[in-house]
């Protein structure tokens, strides 16, 4: 299974992030001693999501076993089945009709 962090809005999806991955570069990191990798601007997103309320931005944490590229092409073929799924499988975070 894989963490996501999806943001989408009426128009289709804004952002996927893998939280997984992420988290295992970052772990790699700090083990090497390097710099952590940057995550999401999650602060961006919620700004957005309340100044643009209109488009109904939505930010959720979910996981999957589909990969990245799955995701995305969903959005794009079936888009209010993904939604739904990600709705009801996932956590909101932030709703910007809440």
């Amino acid at each position: 299974m894989t963490s996501y962090l999806v943001y989408f809005n009426d128009n289709g999806l804004d952002t996927l992030f893998d939280a997984t991955q992420w988290d295992k570069e970052r772990v790699w990191n700090v083990l090497k001693g390097s710099e952590s990798p940057r995550g999401p601007d999650i602060m961006r997103m919620i700004i957005d999501t309340q100044r643009l309320k209109a488009l109904n931005y939505k930010l959720y944490a979910f996981e999957s076993d589909m990969d990245s590229i799955t995701i995305i092409k969903k959005f794009h073929e079936d888009p209010i089945g993904i939604r739904e799924l990600i709705a009801k499988t996932g956590t909101k975070l932030f709703n910007g009709q809440d």
